[in-house]
């Protein structure tokens, strides 16, 4: 049976990862790559080392015993996946939360999902017939929501000019996917090899110094961007110095991304292999309702068509049925 308090965790953890982007919404005088630049710092480099210090002290000493190939592999990890989050914080800008998240876990799941059928050499079992059926629903979720958001009503050069925001907000929130694609592995290959070494609660052990490796291209990449910037084109109202409030849901952010994986490995750690198998996916579609809710709350598609909306449902329910596949068969 289910412990309610385990299942309550990991439902959280879901809600609060994808939800970490919102409070950005009400940070004034701030232009996005500055919001990004202290999530990074506070988020992913300060927030999980002070998360693992708090229920893992001994963590340190233990980083110091994993073999040098793992620990390069964690690091080398992290600095692709923070590539890929400056891919993510512009692909929300063009083409909103809802959309970004969708394509994000949906070639993330993708690429993890493969690679646990290739590793333990599945293919051609039930497994993974069941993998590829559930690969295919998930192409078919992304073609159906992909046609759905280009029908959108307006004026012509309105139309023109979100075409162009949006195949490029696909562009990247596809980059973030594989990039994300890369996290699951990761934490697969990383924490087996270390099981026995990091005798922890939870697995969380992973993230810090895989997320601290994360904020390198990240600081890199905005800094340059603001650098960069024509000065015709850059909003200095909105490039002030920082106030509490901003910082304050600049914490909020970090606390939501991190703590999502904090409660998430929490709550998996208490579980038996066959309720993890239940866990996983109730993680991943708490992400995905919160996404999509918020997407609808701010009303990110007002201004597409009834048929659109409704074809959007559905790739979000194709996308769900795929998640639960996975989660029984592999």
């Amino acid at each position: 049976m289910f412990s309610s308090s385990n299942l309550l965790l990991i439902i959280v953890a879901g809600l609060m990862n994808g939800s970490f982007i919102i409070p950005a919404r009400y940070i004034k005088n701030f232009s996005n790559e500055k919001v990004w630049i202290y999530h990074s710092i506070i988020g992913l480099a300060l927030i999980p080392w002070l998360i693992l210090t708090w229920i893992f002290p001994e963590a340190l000493h233990h980083y110091l015993l994993l073999q040098p190939s793992i620990l390069l592999f964690l690091i080398g990890s992290g600095i692709i996946f923070g590539l890929g989050q400056v891919c993510f914080s512009y692909a929300i800008e063009s083409i909103g939360i809802a959309l970004s998240f969708s394509i994000n876990l949906s070639i993330g799941v993708t690429i993890g999902s493969m690679f646990v059928v290739f590793d333990r050499s599945i293919i051609f079992t039930t497994q993974g017939y069941f993998v590829m059926l559930s690969i295919f629903l998930i192409l078919c979720s992304l073609i159906i929501y992909y046609y759905a958001g280009k029908n959108k009503e307006g004026y012509k050069d309105q139309l023109i000019k979100a075409s162009s925001h949006y195949h490029r907000g696909w562009i990247l929130a596809s980059l973030t996917g594989i990039t994300s694609g890369l996290q699951n592995i990761t934490f697969i290959i990383v924490a087996f090899h270390a099981t026995t070494l990091f005798k922890a609660g939870n697995s969380f052990w992973v993230w810090p110094p895989f997320l601290l490796a994360a904020t390198l291209p990240m600081l890199i990449g905005f800094l340059y961007k603001i650098k960069t910037k024509p000065i015709s084109n850059y909003d200095y109202s909105r490039d002030t110095q920082p106030s509490l409030k901003n910082i304050l849901l600049v914490v909020i952010m970090g606390l939501f991304f991190t703590g999502s994986l904090a409660l998430y490995s929490k709550g998996m750690s208490q579980l038996t292999h066959p309720q993890q198998v239940v866990g996983w996916p109730v993680f991943i579609i708490a992400i995905i309702l919160a996404s999509q809710a918020w997407g609808w709350l701010y009303r990110e598609s007002t201004n597409t068509t009834a048929k659109s909306k409704a074809n959007r449902l559905v790739s979000s329910l194709l996308l769900i049925t795929a998640i639960i596949i996975l989660a029984f068969k592999t």
